[in-house]
């Protein structure tokens, strides 16, 4: 199993983020575009193991709450389009929190900061004459924790909920 941790998304938020990516292929961006359906924040990779149950046990002992960050800026890394907070608040401690329970748990965690996202576009493709559409800030209820698989379908990658937490 692949796995990582990750804060699932409400259907409502997945249909704003949507939205966003619409107006984002309409100004003439190609690329793998995400199912919405599989839209998370990824907090950890935890990668490949046959122990998932470690994983489940680690995250029953978060101690977090429920929280709200606004998502309000867009980024292109590296041909990866992706939306996150900008500002440095809860979401990034839960990741620092998430990465440093699964490497005191046995889990080697990649050595790279994880900058709190939701891709949208994976080998994207700006035109020459492009304008950025404009990103309208949103509330994103962070209330629960998964451990999720991703599993290789052959035609793209599905995301799998194992199990979950919810934050107090």
């Amino acid at each position: 199993m692949r796995l990582f941790a990750a804060v699932p998304i409400e259907i409502e938020d997945k249909m704003k983020i949507k939205r966003f990516a619409d107006s984002v292929a309409e100004s003439g961006v190609t690329g793998n575009y995400i199912d919405p359906v599989n839209y998370h924040v990824t907090l950890a990779y935890i990668g490949e193991t046959d122990m998932p149950e470690i994983a489940f046990r680690t995250v029953s002992t978060f101690d977090f709450f429920k929280f709200t960050s606004t998502i309000d800026l867009f980024c292109n890394f590296d041909r990866t389009l992706w939306v996150g907070p900008e500002e440095h608040g809860l979401l990034y401690r839960l990741v620092r929190l998430t990465a440093n329970k699964m490497c005191c748990a046995g889990f080697e965690i990649e050595n790279r900061p994880i900058v709190p996202h939701i891709t949208i576009c994976k080998n994207a493709e700006l035109p020459k004459r492009y304008r950025e559409p404009f990103l309208l800030p949103f509330k994103l209820m962070v209330s629960k924790v998964s451990i999720m698989n991703s599993i290789d379908t052959g035609s793209g990658v599905k995301y799998e909920e194992l199990f979950s937490i919810d934050l107090k």
